[in-house]
């Protein structure tokens, strides 16, 4: 019998802050009251009622996902469990990620 090779989950499959809030929902229009640059560093989850995704096309507004500069992953997301990659998160603030943040 062939025995597979054990993959290597990195740590932050581990520790990390859950976010459940549905405010923070693509689909929310409201702007109302969530600053994300008040989050502390770290890994965060997206689970229930805000959806299991990061939003990953371009944000051309503000007010949306219950934030007044809604965020965008723009970069490429692993496809191999326990992959990791470094890219930016972009806020949009009236212009195209104008605001740019590495993970």
């Amino acid at each position: 019998s062939a025995v597979g090779s054990a993959i290597v989950l990195p740590t932050q499959c581990f520790h990390f802050t859950t976010d459940t809030d549905s405010t923070r929902l693509y689909t929310n229009p409201s702007s109302c009251c969530t600053a994300d640059h008040s989050l502390a560093a770290g890994w965060y989850r997206f689970t229930g009622g805000d959806g299991t995704r990061l939003v990953t096309i371009p944000l051309t507004t503000t007010g949306r996902c219950g934030s007044s500069y809604p965020g965008w992953w723009n970069g490429t997301l692993p496809i191999m469990a326990g992959a990791t990659t470094v890219e930016n998160i972009c806020f949009y603030t009236g212009d195209s990620c104008s605001n740019q943040f590495h993970q």
